[in-house]
């Protein structure tokens, strides 16, 4: 419907009346190529979206890590922050993540230090 409008205002080459295969044909070609080129700028809009959507999701984890985490950031800090998002540390409440860092000050916990330690143990289980 958008194409016959379009084409009805002589948007792609002036139409005299005539129905021409060849002049259909070639504003066909042009009209597909604003709609690819319409359609490519929709997904980056939304793929820029979806980035700003996803770095605002990780700025808020961090936040919540540094007021979560005492000595957040630092060589000090009882778990990094890939430890607390791959290891479920960011979903468990203030109270047992109090206890946790707790058990792993006492040495009563490890944790894997590296991130393939981390992913390995997810694997076993």
């Amino acid at each position: 419907m958008l194409f016959c409008h379009r084409f009805k205002l002589c948007r792609y080459g002036r139409f005299y009346g005539a129905v021409d295969p060849m002049v259909i044909l070639q504003s066909l070609d042009k009209f597909n190529e604003e709609r690819e080129q319409a359609h490519y700028e929709h997904q980056r809009t939304e793929n820029r979206k979806q980035q700003e959507e996803s770095e605002r999701e990780l700025q808020a984890e961090r936040q919540r890590y540094i007021e979560r985490i005492p000595d957040a950031f630092t060589d000090k800090a009882p778990i990094n922050f890939v430890q607390y998002r791959l290891m479920g540390f960011a979903t468990m409440s203030d109270e047992q993540l109090q206890r946790e860092i707790a058990d792993i000050r006492a040495g009563r916990k490890v944790l894997p230090t590296d991130v393939m330690n981390i992913l390995q143990i997810f694997n076993e289980q």
